[in-house]
């Protein structure tokens, strides 16, 4: 069995969220998992675009810095001859040898309905995916650890339609109950690209029993993370932890929606992946598992190219 799975994927994933921008040149985060090391590890990686708000408290300088971002992110795929940018399901292609990159904007948080333009012209430089909040409510959403404990706003249920109507992916990650209940009422498949199961561990971070089966039921999937300390009520967490999260979203979910979403480069001080060195341990564990190797797979990549492709 774990001959079979080691055939199939060797040590290379479809990794739904990684902050590694933080490497980027320029930038001051404590990631040293660079654009350079994907093609180690990921046949497809979701590299996210992140501002932190209390850093760029002005508008214009929010906006800047993810127009900053962005342009590094295609400069460091468009030098390295082992990567290329996704765009549509038509690049998502199981047979390339690269290491394709998905570029995701985490969070909408400063920005408003005078920002539309800015953000249509993101997804027309190759943005493909969209996270609705991160750790503060905005105009468009409520966020699971914001104040308000509210919805989707008319101008987040625009948007939502927005990136329907546009093979963009909406991420439901970091999102209150009720916007995930009013995402999933447009009957298209979102996705929620990094978290735990709450019924495991009860934080605010994870996500219901409910929400991972309705997210299911509508096409989506649900990306467990490596963030010890939302996965285990202890200190650090352990590889076991993060395990027992994929068997029951497993459990809850079927075989087709579950992945992983490591969060490779972000919360680094809790992540149980150091760096992109550190994701052979997960094909290691996972050759061991005592699990069909066809569910191995699609742990590994196969469900979330089957959900992009969906979506894309």
């Amino acid at each position: 069995m774990a001959n079979g799975f080691t055939s199939i994927m060797s040590t290379r994933f479809f990794d739904a969220h990684q902050d590694i921008m933080d490497a980027l040149p320029g930038r001051n985060g404590k990631s040293q998992t660079s654009f350079n090391d994907l093609p180690k590890s990921c046949c497809f990686a979701v590299a996210s675009i992140f501002v932190a708000p209390e850093t760029h408290n002005d508008n214009n300088d929010y906006r800047a810095e993810i127009t900053k971002q962005l342009n590094a992110c295609l400069a460091a795929i468009a030098a390295n001859p082992l990567l290329f940018l996704v765009g549509t399901k038509k690049d998502l292609s199981a047979s390339r040898q690269k290491t394709g990159v998905i570029i995701h904007l985490e969070g909408l948080t400063k920005l408003s309905r005078k920002d539309m333009p800015f953000i249509h012209n993101l997804a027309d430089k190759g943005v493909r995916s969209f996270g609705l909040t991160w750790n503060f409510d905005n105009d468009f959403a409520a966020s699971c650890a914001g104040v308000s404990s509210g919805s989707l706003t008319k101008l987040g249920r625009d948007f939502v339609r927005f990136c329907h109507s546009n093979n963009l992916v909406v991420d439901i990650a970091h999102a209150s109950k009720q916007t995930i209940d009013d995402c999933l009422s447009f009957g298209k498949p979102i996705i929620y690209s990094h978290g735990g199961c709450d019924s495991v561990l009860k934080h605010v971070r994870n996500i219901s029993d409910g929400h991972i089966k309705a997210i299911s039921q509508a096409g989506g999937g649900v990306g467990i993370f490596a963030v010890g300390k939302f996965l285990a009520n202890k200190s650090g967490g352990r590889l076991a932890d993060f395990f027992k999260h994929i068997k029951h979203a497993l459990a809850v979910a079927g075989p087709n929606a579950v992945g992983l979403g490591t969060d490779l480069g972000g919360m680094f001080d809790y992540n149980l992946m150091a760096g992109a060195e550190n994701m052979p341990d997960i094909q290691t564990a996972l050759s061991a598992w005592k699990m069909p190797a066809i569910i191995k797979k699609k742990i590994a990549y196969s469900n979330w190219l089957t959900i992009y492709r969906r979506i894309l």
